[in-house]
């Protein structure tokens, strides 16, 4: 038996259990298919050094900043000068 992706089995078991009923035993022996969890991936902090000092200029920045900050490339993007406060060295 070949295996299907998550997606793929439960529109078909939901389907399944809609034509033939859930409490009819024809499905009762079918498990529904489990999500596997996916594990964010994470650079170490000698990673990001190595990879940040190989960029140069603007990208070097937003790069930068959103490491240093959590921004998404969205937020970074629509940056302006007085979103930040120089004083203070923080993004508002």
């Amino acid at each position: 038996m070949r295996r299907l992706r998550t997606r793929r089995c439960t529109p078909c078991y939901s389907s399944i259990g809609m034509c033939f009923g859930r409490n009819v035993g024809l499905v009762a022996d079918v498990t529904p298919a489990k999500r596997g969890r996916r594990l964010p991936t994470v650079l170490s902090f000698s990673e990001v050094r190595s990879i940040l000092t190989r960029m140069r200029g603007v990208p070097r920045l937003c790069a930068s900043l959103m490491y240093g900050s959590g921004l998404r490339l969205s937020e970074c993007a629509q940056l302006r000068v007085k979103d930040i406060d120089f004083e203070r060295a923080e993004v508002v």
